[in-house]
Formats: structure tokens, sequence, C-alpha cells
């Protein structure tokens, strides 16, 4: 990892999402950008490229569409790419990236051992409302509602997976047909 960069995580529940060709896709689930960087300065509000589950009315089930990506250069993973930006028309359209530390600490406890404290990372982030606001990797670690949603958007996605993958030597064999010689 680059010094000045910072690998972030964000939320979103999205309602739809805008397709490489120009349609929407009603989405209506949350979806997690796991790890993204951000680098000091930077917008940390951006597209990044996610799997999320998808109503296909023609199968009758849910899948995770493949969306070619919209800009030269990115990768056609699966999934499709989400905004997870504040776009709320403000003047600055995001939150900025300010300064970041991750920190070690060594210190002499009453017992005279030396000890060594990992610092959570501090985030400063300018809100496009103009507040500075301090994010603590800490207490995002131990942030119940944040671990909770991750693990149900990962079950959702590993589920949704487990449903569309094709099934082999399942009714009429391997390659769908009634399994005898005609």
């Amino acid at each position: 990892m680059k010094p000045n960069m910072l690998m972030m995580q964000a939320h979103r529940w999205v309602t739809d999402s805008k397709l490489s060709t120009g349609g929407k896709l009603i989405v209506g689930e949350w979806t997690v950008a796991e790890r993204f960087p951000v680098f000091k300065g930077e917008y940390i509000g951006r597209t990044e490229r996610t799997k999320v589950p998808v109503w296909r009315y023609a199968r009758e089930t849910f899948t995770i569409p493949n969306d070619p990506p919209m800009r030269e250069g990115r990768k056609g993973s699966p999934g499709m790419e989400v905004d997870f930006g504040y776009r709320a028309g403000a003047r600055q359209p995001e939150a900025i990236l300010v300064d970041f530390s991750a920190t070690k600490q060594m210190y002499e406890r009453a017992d005279g051992r030396k000890t060594v404290d990992d610092f959570g990372v501090q985030a400063l982030v300018l809100n496009p409302d103009g507040r500075l606001v301090l994010l603590e990797g800490a207490a995002d670690a131990e942030d119940k509602e944040r671990e909770d949603r991750v693990e149900k958007v990962r079950r959702r996605i590993a589920d949704v997976d487990r449903m569309n993958r094709p099934q082999m030597g399942g009714p009429g064999g391997p390659f769908g047909g009634t399994g005898g010689m005609n």
C-alpha cells in the first residue's frame, strides 16, 4: 500500500443503476464496495464495480448482472458499476479525504514492561456540507450494524450465485436432454 493511500469501504442502498448501454436497471438492494483506494486530497465518493443481485423478469429469478465497464481501462469483472458518491448537487459534490494516520505508540506500563499499541486508522474527511469529520477505524471495526450489513450482502450474493450455477447431472442429464438415446 502506498503511504498517501487509504483503503476504504462504502455502503449504499441502490434503488436503480445506470447501465453502460444508457438504460436503467431497477435494483432495490444494499451493496458494499468492500475495499477501494483513496488518496489524500481525493474525492471519496466514486463509482465502484460490485456484484448486486437484480430480479430478471424473463428468468423469474435473481441474477448478478455483468454490465461492461462504462469507462475505458476499467476491468470487466462480474457485476456492475455502482455510484457510491453523494451527488446531491452541492458546490462540492463529494466528501474529500483531507488526511489520515495509522500510528503505533510505545509506552511503559506500570509494571515496567514496554508495550506497543496499534491505533486504528483515523481519517479526516471534509463533507460536502463543509463539516470536517474524524472517522476512526477502531470504531468502524466494532460497528455491529456495519458488520451485519457486510455479512448479509456477502450471503445474498453467494445465494444468488449458487442459484444461478449450472446444475450438472440433474434432470435431463448434463446437456439438458431426456437422458436416453433417440
